[in-house]
């Protein structure tokens, strides 16, 4: 029987150090898109996508595929850094899915790496992918990009820069149990 690098199904709850290796990889690879997102909203000039034909192809590129992006732009009052943080940040929202699943895949407790689940623990898990998945909808759908209590992520460049890695993020870690949840109850393996 041959095994993967990162099958983390062979031993329950024991990575290998080859998959220990390439998580770490993978945070380094998130952090530095977070640094680039935060360099992009605090040092890009206002006028950025009219000055690099560069930026403005790979902007026109994403927002091609998820229109959304635009709207989250147009709140900000500053459009053209927000355009292009955004499409930098959002490039690692698959990366992030891959952290959140690795780190539900080794926890040592927990709902999703229980062999064999009773009833009212479906429950709990319906319930939760439910919880999850609206959690989803609200940041994928309904944010626009305006500020929002905590965070003015519209009118303060230095909040972009911080904290606007939290929205794919938030993303992620909703997604992602989501995914995990409907694999156990139709499966009965995480």
């Amino acid at each position: 029987m041959t095994m993967n690098a990162c099958d983390l199904n062979a031993v329950p709850n024991a990575p290998t150090p080859r998959c220990r290796r390439s998580t770490v990889w993978l945070l380094c690879a998130v952090g530095g898109i977070w640094l680039l997102g935060f360099l992009i909203a605090n040092y890009a000039p206002e006028d950025v996508l009219t000055r690099s034909a560069v930026a403005r192809g790979y902007v026109d590129l994403v927002v091609e595929c998820w229109s959304r992006m635009a709207q989250y732009a147009q709140k900000s009052k500053f459009p053209q850094v927000a355009l292009l943080y955004n499409a930098v940040v959002w490039l690692s929202l698959p990366m992030q899915v891959v952290l959140v699943w690795r780190y539900l895949k080794t926890r040592q407790t927990g709902l999703l790496v229980k062999p064999r689940l009773k009833v009212t623990e479906y429950f709990v898990l319906m319930v939760a992918c439910l919880f999850y998945a609206a959690i989803g909808v609200v940041f994928l759908f309904f944010w626009n990009g305006s500020d929002v209590r905590t965070v003015n992520f519209a009118s303060s460049r230095q909040s972009l820069g911080i904290f606007g890695m939290g929205i794919p993020f938030g993303v992620a870690a909703s997604l992602t149990p989501v995914v995990a949840s409907a694999k156990k109850m139709l499966t009965g393996k995480f």
